[in-house]
């Protein structure tokens, strides 16, 4: 983005020059520039939105991988005793 904004900036710069030289298309010219500003801010916007959500799908998926690890812990001691239970029962047999 940095290097679209830099060729933005230097087409902005030569629209505003024309406006300055009083061109004949100055109006349209004008127009443009303000069209392409707020076109950048929306990409901005919108930039910084998705990176928001992946920041968050991102800080989703770390916590949820530990909880399926806590789970797992648990279901795993669970088995265990239960194994042990039944291991039990067959040596009292």
């Amino acid at each position: 983005m940095k290097v679209r904004e830099v060729v933005l900036k230097s087409a902005v710069n030569v629209g505003e020059q024309l406006v300055e030289e009083k061109h004949f298309a100055s109006s349209d010219i004008k127009e443009r520039i303000a069209e392409i500003h707020s076109e950048w801010k929306g990409l901005e916007e919108a930039k910084r939105n998705r990176w928001n959500k992946l920041q968050n799908a991102k800080s989703l998926y770390q916590v949820g991988h530990g909880d399926l690890f806590e789970r797992l812990l648990v279901v795993e001691t669970n088995l265990v005793k239960f194994f042990q239970l039944i291991n039990k029962d067959n040596v009292c047999d």
